[in-house]
């Protein structure tokens, strides 16, 4: 029997103000457009204090490095994925190739949610720009399918999603401060999701983030998924920031220095500058970097998206048949898509490694071959040892657990957006009992014995002519 899981499609989506009077007291609040409840903090702020200055051994910075981009302010808008989503592909460019990238944040909303044949898009008649909440997810999905020269390469994810018994899906990090830190050093910044309005202090113009109403306290490391609410981005650390400052005011005091610098899109008025430091223990999950590529010329692919992973037993192969010929250059898949319970991304218990093969249309001549290994899963464009040319052709890959898919049409999935697929026959198959099925026809579905028909399966072709 084979295994399948759904994909949630996650959302950070809350706008905030956070209000601050100058005296001995100040009032924090969540005024959340998602909800009608705002949460209210009084905190007292001591006359003296001794002030702790950042630096020294076990600090780094992506700004003191000359790696950064101007604090924005999203305002009102519930757009602070798109603004997050940005800089982090912005800062993670500057790294790897000394430029910056020439995107905006209104072409990010409507390449995420603008009209086209399928995927992630507005209702007929809306207009991106009016639709509220995305995920950097969502852009990788996108993009990946390149845009305006530009097509994600490299996005390896830091947290997983799953679902208890009673349906409720929780996220947890799957990456150690230590692997964190690696990656903002050599690769750039980090999405990070958190409950915005709780467990915020103002100290001297130092926002300060330790969220003690904390799930964690009740599921260990497991975060319920509804209670991550906003995105923004991690772009330093220092190892001996004073836990104390976390501990003020009644709130629960971490029981290890060291914390996050945290950037906002909340203008410059917020926090110092526009920054903040939140303790390693705050309740938050992390994402990775985003690195983007202008060397492809096209990009083959028949998916928008990624709901959706089955499988065929401890190793699933599937393919895709492609009917337009270049210099096939490189091959994108998502890898993790293991485990017995529904999972996105995520470090899992299986080997992260995958086989992909270049062959002829028919699947009989192998024409190339690649192995490739990975640290975390995510998703990859993994180079050929060296372009081909090629014309009618398929890249069949071997997973290690299940390989990843479309899933199937889910009309509306919020407000004024629809997610809806499609598959033709031909197009993508699944190897069975020595025998390739299209997973375009219902009957593979009954035969896999999935609960719902994959349609394509997520392999691109990249080409450098």
């Amino acid at each position: 029997m084979a295994i399948s899981r759904r994909i949630v499609l996650p959302c950070a989506c809350m706008a905030f103000v956070m209000a601050v009077t100058c005296c001995d007291k100040a009032e924090i609040t969540d005024t959340s457009v998602a909800s009608e409840e705002s949460t209210t903090i009084t905190v007292t702020i001591p006359s003296e204090t001794t002030d702790y200055i950042p630096g020294g051994d076990g600090y780094y910075s992506l700004l003191d490095s000359g790696k950064g981009t101007d604090v924005q302010d999203q305002g009102y808008s519930p757009d602070c994925w798109a603004y997050s989503s940005l800089d982090v592909m912005r800062i993670t460019n500057q790294i790897a190739y000394g430029n910056d990238l020439d995107l905006t944040v209104s072409e990010i909303k409507e390449l995420t949610y603008g009209p086209k044949e399928e995927g992630i898009m507005v209702a007929e008649g809306g207009q991106a720009k009016n639709i509220a909440g995305g995920s950097d997810q969502y852009i990788v999905w996108v993009m990946s399918n390149g845009y305006n020269g530009y097509t994600v390469i490299e996005n390896p994810s830091l947290n997983e999603v799953f679902v208890d018994e009673n349906d409720v899906y929780f996220r947890s990090n799957c990456a150690s401060i230590e692997q964190m830190q690696e990656m903002l050093r050599n690769k750039g910044a980090l999405p990070v999701y958190v409950k915005y309005g709780s467990g915020i202090i103002n100290y001297k113009d130092m926002a300060l983030i330790n969220d003690d109403t904390s799930y964690n306290e009740n599921n260990g490391p497991q975060i319920e998924d509804n209670f991550l609410t906003h995105e923004a981005l991690i772009v330093g650390w220092d190892d001996n920031f004073p836990k104390e400052y976390f501990g003020q005011y009644g709130h629960r005091m971490p029981s290890t220095d060291g914390a996050w610098l945290y950037k906002e899109s909340s203008g410059t008025t917020w926090g110092d500058g526009g920054y903040g430091w939140m303790s390693y223990e705050s309740t938050f999950t992390a994402n990775g970097y985003i690195l983007l590529s202008d060397s492809y010329s096209k990009v083959l692919s028949y998916d928008n998206s990624l709901t959706y992973g089955f499988s065929t037993g401890s190793e699933t192969t599937v393919a895709n048949v492609f009917h337009e010929g270049g210099k096939l250059s490189a091959v994108g898949t998502y890898v993790g898509m293991g485990k017995d319970y529904y999972e996105y991304f995520g470090m899992n218990d299986d080997d992260h490694d995958i086989t992909i093969e270049i062959r002829d249309a028919d699947f009989n001549e192998v024409l190339a071959t690649k192995t490739a290994t990975f640290d975390f899963d995510g998703y990859y464009v993994v180079e050929l040892d060296e372009p081909i040319d090629v014309e009618e052709f398929s890249v069949v890959i071997t997973y290690h657990g299940n390989a990843p898919a479309e899933g199937e049409s889910a009309g509306e999935i919020k407000s004024g957006v629809n997610y809806l697929v499609d598959s033709e026959a031909g197009q993508s198959f699944v190897l069975y009992n020595g025998e390739w099925l299209d997973l375009s026809e219902d009957s593979t579905a009954e035969t896999l014995e999935l609960e719902q028909k994959p349609n394509n399966v997520c392999i691109k072709a990249l080409f450098t002519d």
